[in-house]
């Protein structure tokens, strides 16, 4: 599962970034680029979490499970956000700088009164010892 975020990440942002234009105007291959990322996403979580599940017990001290809802949480609502407030901001019939001030706005709000206190349950201010 490793090789998608050595290859097949690299790859489609690389096509995302050369090709925007014909992405905008070709909306069909942009949506499948996406699926694909979602996918392999997904498919890359959830080796993440057979890892965790293999090596519970070594590594059940350090919380990481909570650890890593955070992290991908927090990515994951962020990605998801950018795909759909776009749609939210044309029905509303926003300008571009409105569209991005709103993805900007929901993402402090949620750092501020969600995920700041979830890293702080986390990641506590000292660790357990090692042993």
């Amino acid at each position: 599962w490793t090789v998608q975020y050595i290859i097949l990440q690299p790859f489609l942002a690389v096509v995302h970034i050369f090709f925007h234009d014909f992405l905008h105007h070709h909306p069909a291959i942009s949506y499948a680029l996406t699926a694909v990322y979602v996918v392999s996403t997904t498919l890359s979580l959830s080796a993440i979490i057979g890892f965790f599940h293999t090596f519970e017990k070594e590594i059940e001290r350090f919380r990481p499970l909570h650890k890593l809802l955070c992290v991908k949480g927090l990515v994951a609502l962020c990605f998801y956000q950018s795909l759909g407030l776009p749609y939210l901001g044309d029905w509303l019939g926003l300008d571009e700088a409105a569209k991005e001030g709103l993805v900007d706005v929901l993402i402090c709000a949620e750092m501020g009164m969600v995920f700041s206190f979830a890293f702080c349950f986390a990641y506590e201010v000292s660790e357990p010892d090692q042993k």
